[in-house]
């Protein structure tokens, strides 16, 4: 059982405020993998994704003049959606910076309430400096998607927590990975619960800043602007979670854009269940095989659902090689 840390308060706090969403045993991913393999549904949580702890805790933390001043973010999405979910709840002003290549239904969910979605930058890392640069300017605070202690405990560290309530041994835990932030936290929750857990992560070969870090032994901090159906993995990794997968990690796998394709198709068809790609890397990389499946038990996060009607559609009009 976890330890009455950090963790565990973050974990009480955000109760009245989230979902327990469902972790079910996949029969179709399992027959197909061998294994024993169990899906955690983030994308039922509140927002579409698991962001929306983090934000909250963040949020949760600030002081009485930082929530009447507002806050700055830089998002790919999800985390935008979390946070201006939680400053709505709490009456915060919040500006949203996110890059050119969000779609506009995306941008469209972010004008709720008292938040101002900024639509600037050709890619994640050039919407996070623009965003920190007016944070700065206006001696606001910048809460970063993922670069944040915060932010790492509430999405990761709340999320492993639940998940290792459940199922407390499980051989391997699999989880998407764009900066860094929820597998760090999946990591800490990890070792707090006293778990052999193996924690693996998965993203796209488009934009794999930290598949790279690991193989150099150095932080990649910023990429180029990815074309990638996972556009919320998409963008550099922070120092801080740089290390934190060094410590926890034991393989981040790199899956293809036709491989992310094929997940989102597997997982309504075969699982019936609506995944947007950055959501379904993990079983990505379950269907391609890159993960030791046979014999083990295995608990994937799917970590997100909020996925255009047009991009869906398309990518359930193609078969695959599984169908």
């Amino acid at each position: 059982m976890p330890r009455n840390t950090h963790l565990t308060r973050a974990r009480e706090a955000l109760a009245p405020y989230l979902l327990k969403t469902p972790l079910v045993l996949s029969d179709a991913l399992s027959e197909k993998t061998q294994g024993e393999v169990w899906v955690k549904l983030e994308s039922l949580q509140r927002t579409g994704s698991f962001k929306v702890r983090g934000a909250l805790w963040k949020i949760l933390g600030l002081s009485p003049d930082q929530r009447k001043r507002g806050v700055i973010t830089a998002s790919a999405g999800n985390h935008g959606r979390g946070m201006v979910h939680a400053c709505n709840l709490m009456e915060i002003p919040c500006q949203v910076f996110v890059p050119e290549t969000l779609s506009p239904t995306d941008v469209k969910s972010l004008e709720v309430g008292m938040a101002i979605p900024r639509v600037i930058g050709r890619g994640y890392d050039e919407s996070e400096q623009k965003a920190m640069e007016l944070a700065q300017k206006e001696d606001l605070p910048f809460v970063s998607a993922f670069d944040d202690p915060k932010i790492i405990e509430g999405n990761g560290g709340t999320l492993g927590l639940e998940i290792l309530e459940e199922i407390s041994d499980p051989d391997i835990l699999l989880a998407p990975v764009g900066g860094g932030g929820l597998i760090g936290g999946l990591g800490l929750a990890i070792e707090e619960f006293g778990s052999k857990t193996k924690l693996h992560g998965a993203q796209s070969e488009a934009s794999c800043a930290m598949a790279r870090s690991l193989e150099r032994g150095e932080a990649i901090l910023t990429l180029p602007p990815a074309e990638t159906l996972a556009t919320r993995l998409e963008g550099g990794v922070a120092e801080r979670t740089f290390q934190l997968a060094r410590r926890f990690v034991e393989k981040v796998s790199v899956v293809t854009e036709e491989s992310l394709a094929h997940a989102v198709h597997y997982a309504a068809h075969e699982m019936r269940v609506v995944l947007e790609p950055s959501g379904a890397a993990g079983i990505a990389a379950l269907l391609s095989e890159r993960i030791p499946t046979r014999g083990k038990k295995i608990v994937v996060v799917a970590s997100g659902g909020n996925i255009a009607a047009n991009l869906l559609t398309r990518l359930l009009k193609v078969r695959y090689p599984v169908d």
